[in-house]
């Protein structure tokens, strides 16, 4: 068994996601050969090999993540013991080659994450009797700039601290990417490209290491990729407002069925945004979501209309926010930046947020009277598109007589 010390601290800072992230992909393609526990995992001795092995090659392509000039990707694959060398300077590549190179894994005899600083390098899982190689971290590791070691009491404040990793933390952090990375996008008028991660906040984290249950890791891990692959990569493409991308994953009734069944009351995550700057990466945004299963907004509507209106008024809002929607569309996609009415779609899918967030039924009233704004914005309009959209807009307002 490998023999993994969570000594790590299980914060915001991207390294930490990443870290935990990956080894929570390995526990969960493997629930019942692996054990969790509060201070400790224990992974079987192929858990490498065969979560490299596992991995999907679709998603894989996916990831057109470029590492930086620094990152000595032929130095990490040369301290596996591996022969070869990925196609380009990519995680897509590396992790393809990692993959077809599975078999030829070595398998480690223990991680400890404790984080230590010695001659100015802050290392994870170098300083033991294994001697394993000295890496440098990958970029997108060090996308904080070392958060966490600097206080007026250290002498760190004011200097610059290398993050080194051993080849066994590489490829967590490698399987952390993999795992949690949901989609690229472009939005109108941008020069960047924008990569999402999506993942479990501090407290889900601390809350599965307090349950030492891998299969109850196992059934979370499914349901964050079922959010991601199927709600947010949709929803990521149409729009980068907070508000629509938090409403499309708290009224996603599939997501919001599998937490019933599950018996799980809320779920805590966090969506992050980073994109490219000059030879290194930031975040830019960071979203935490949270999914209730019985959400202020269900008790809300439960009074007003009775049990028997509720799912008739979750559907309808549900479809009223589906990323390919006008009102989705209209917060930022590049065919809106002239729509006449789009002001009154955006202040539309606010007044959303506001109930289905907070349960303030004065959010439904807004929404409707946006709405109409936006029908009396378009009521001129000549060409076919415009019609089109006042007659969508039209539509949802017909359809809150099913419920109201």
């Amino acid at each position: 068994m490998i023999k993994v010390k969570n000594s790590l601290p299980i914060d915001d800072t991207f390294l930490s996601h990443m870290i935990y992230e990956g080894l929570l992909f390995i526990i969960s393609i493997m629930p019942a050969r692996a054990k969790l526990k509060l201070d400790e995992i224990e992974l079987p001795d192929d858990a490498f090999e065969e979560a490299f092995n596992k991995l999907d090659s679709n998603k894989i392509e996916s990831i057109s993540i470029v590492f930086t000039g620094n990152d000595n990707i032929d130095g990490f694959i040369r301290s596996l013991g591996l022969s070869g060398e990925a196609e380009k300077k990519t995680y897509r590549s590396l992790l393809r080659f990692l993959k077809e190179k599975a078999e030829n894994i070595r398998s480690p005899e223990a991680i400890d994450l404790t984080p230590l600083i010695v001659h100015g390098k802050q290392s994870i899982d170098l300083l033991n009797e294994y001697k394993k190689p000295d890496l440098s971290a990958p970029s997108l590791m060090k996308i904080e700039r070392y958060a966490g070691f600097t206080s007026i009491e250290d002498s760190y404040t004011t200097r610059s601290i290398r993050l080194r990793f051993s080849p066994d933390v590489w490829m967590i952090s490698l399987l952390g990417v993999y795992s949690s990375f949901v989609t690229r996008a472009r939005y109108a008028g941008g020069d960047k490209d924008n990569f999402y991660f999506l993942l479990f906040s501090p407290e889900e984290i601390l809350n599965m290491f307090a349950r030492e249950d891998s299969k109850y890791a196992y059934m979370l891990m499914n349901v964050k990729n079922e959010i991601a692959t199927k709600v947010l990569a949709e929803t990521l493409r149409q729009t980068y407002m907070e508000e629509a991308i938090a409403l499309e994953v708290s009224l996603n009734l599939e997501i919001l069925k599998v937490l019933r069944e599950h018996e799980v009351n809320k779920l805590s995550l966090s969506l992050i945004k980073i994109s490219p700057e000059g030879q290194t990466y930031k975040i830019y945004e960071y979203i935490p979501l949270t999914l209730s299963r019985e959400a202020p907004l269900t008790n809300l509507l439960s009074t007003i209309f009775g049990e028997n209106g509720v799912d008739k008024a979750l559907k309808y809002l549900a479809r009223a926010v589906d990323p390919r929607s006008y009102l989705l569309r209209a917060s930022s996609a590049k065919e809106a930046k002239n729509w006449p009415e789009r002001d009154y779609a955006v202040k539309a899918v606010l007044a959303l947020h506001r109930l289905v967030s907070l349960g303030d039924l004065s959010g439904l009233r807004d929404y409707a009277r946006y709405l109409g704004l936006a029908v009396e914005t378009l009521q001129s309009a000549g060409d076919r598109k415009s019609a089109m959209r006042r007659n969508y807009y039209e539509y949802l307002l017909r359809k809150m007589t099913s419920f109201c």
